[in-house]
């Protein structure tokens, strides 16, 4: 998390740039199309790799792709989420 600047955007203190990540895991997140997701692991993952597909109600589609990272990462960091972990 800390390595990929997540915490530039995702801040806990200041969430008007981008939504918080802590405690995401299991909830149910809205969409500025209306539709509505459960972030598990699949949501988490895809959100990490096609941030703009499923743009969360209240926010700009600003998030990059970290479509770039090995799948080693990608786990690493829906583990992390998991967990219930604000970013670094």
């Amino acid at each position: 998390m800390e390595q990929q600047g997540c915490r530039s955007c995702h801040q806990p203190k200041n969430p008007f740039r981008a939504p918080l990540l802590e405690g995401v895991y299991g909830k149910i997140r809205e969409f500025q199309d209306g539709s509505k997701a459960k972030a598990d692991e699949a949501y988490l993952l895809e959100s990490l790799t096609e941030p703009k597909k499923r743009v969360v109600k209240g926010y700009q589609a600003t998030m990059p792709s970290y479509r770039h990272l090995s799948t080693d990462q990608l786990k690493s960091l829906v583990t992390y989420l998991k967990e219930g972990n604000e970013p670094l």
